[in-house]
């Protein structure tokens, strides 16, 4: 009976035990990790660019702000050899720039939301670049897909001194409209540029997966036209955000709710 009592007890006071356990919150973690850099305080934070001055433009005047580079043209160069890309434009090659090109151009600031054709329309110059095809910008054969995305880019002149330093440039490839024999190509269909750029970015072994006719909507040639610029006006974003003196980065000047991603 005295054992039985016992044993009873033992065992209410061992439930009670895991009672208090499973009824007491864990203390809290220390946290895995700690930004490099605390995001900073919101005063801190600038704008791209002041875009209250800005006149907004148009299709047509945007369309016929893009200018053909010369072929050789690249501000991929060592420092000292720079030159700015408004001295380099081909401008027999930009007046006969033929009308699926411009068309393409036309859709795709037309379809771009308010937000995006205002910062177009603030950029110091919009490129068309031949490097890296075979024939001119009209007919362009391109040896590979990574000739397209190399041959794109967007920067903000920060090492020159003179008055081309803080202008802000994109370009994107010709190769987007590869020359399919008739001479009256549109650019890739988005699905098409995706492949394309998936095909850079990862070495597939055969069979590989196709984005193509996986049910892109929109599966448009201005898609992938207004898909480029705005890649390329991220790299301008990117550094006039984090870059604003000296040169080196300032990850706390972005905005806190991005800071998850770095």
């Amino acid at each position: 009976m005295i054992r039985s009592a016992l044993l009873l007890c033992a065992a209410l006071l061992a439930a009670g035990c895991v009672y208090q356990a499973a009824s007491t919150p864990p203390p809290a973690r220390a946290p895995l990790y700690k930004p490099l850099v605390p995001p900073a305080p919101a005063s801190l934070y600038k704008p791209l660019m002041d875009l209250t001055s800005i006149s907004p433009c148009d299709a047509p005047t945007f369309v016929a702000s893009v200018k053909v580079l010369n072929a050789s043209y690249t501000p991929k160069v060592p420092q000292g050899q720079y030159s700015p890309p408004y001295g380099q434009v081909d401008d027999n090659a930009t007046t006969n720039l033929r009308s699926e090109i411009k068309n393409d151009l036309s859709d795709a600031f037309t379809n771009a939301p308010p937000f995006f054709k205002t910062r177009l329309c603030s950029l110091d110059g919009i490129y068309i670049s031949p490097r890296g095809c075979t024939g001119d910008v009209n007919n362009c054969n391109i040896a590979s897909g990574e000739d397209v995305f190399l041959n794109s880019w967007g920067f903000r002149d920060w090492i020159s001194s003179g008055a081309d330093n803080g202008k802000k440039y994109i370009a994107i490839s010709a190769g987007l409209w590869p020359n399919d024999g008739t001479g009256h190509s549109h650019a890739l269909l988005f699905s098409q540029s995706q492949e394309v750029l998936l095909q850079r970015l990862i070495t597939w072994s055969e069979p590989h997966p196709h984005v193509a006719g996986t049910g892109t909507d929109p599966d448009t040639s201005w898609m992938t036209i207004l898909a480029s610029l705005a890649h390329e006006f991220g790299h301008i974003h990117w550094v006039a955000t984090t870059i604003q003196k000296s040169g080196r980065h300032n990850f706390g000047l972005l905005p806190s709710e991005l800071m998850r991603f770095f």
